[in-house]
């Protein structure tokens, strides 16, 4: 018997932060993720909470490679502190290293400078 063609991108999404897991933030960007994908003819097939641990991240990204997810979409966990920690995790699921481009480092230093005289941040130092 011939295989059928699936007709839906499959997702999963992944939020990272162990404010989702202890309540102190609601989970906002995965529900309005999940409805746009749907929205557009996508499959949100599972939304996962995880804390900031690489070793977690990892495990949940390898999982959605093995069941064959199209499109796995993080959320949280990117910003300057040092608990942010989902490259690691996508670098330990995937086996890589990662790589630091030092443009992007360059561009992100003066970003911060100007966010720092403008009074936003209170360090022009990235973490």
């Amino acid at each position: 018997m011939a295989s059928r063609r699936r007709l839906q991108t499959l997702f999963d999404i992944i939020s990272i932060g162990y404010e989702l897991l202890d309540g102190r933030v609601l989970n906002t960007n995965a529900r309005w993720l999940a409805e746009q994908i749907s929205g557009l003819g996508g499959r949100v097939c599972r939304i996962v909470a995880v804390g900031d641990d690489v070793d977690e991240i990892s495990s949940v990204i390898r999982d959605s490679l093995r069941r064959g997810i199209d499109w796995i979409i993080t959320s949280g966990g990117l910003g300057p502190t040092y608990d942010d920690v989902t490259l690691q995790g996508v670098a330990k699921a995937v086996k890589r290293k990662l790589v630091q481009n030092r443009r992007a480092v360059e561009m992100l230093r003066e970003r911060y400078r100007v966010l720092a005289e403008e009074g936003v941040v209170e360090s022009p130092e990235l973490t």
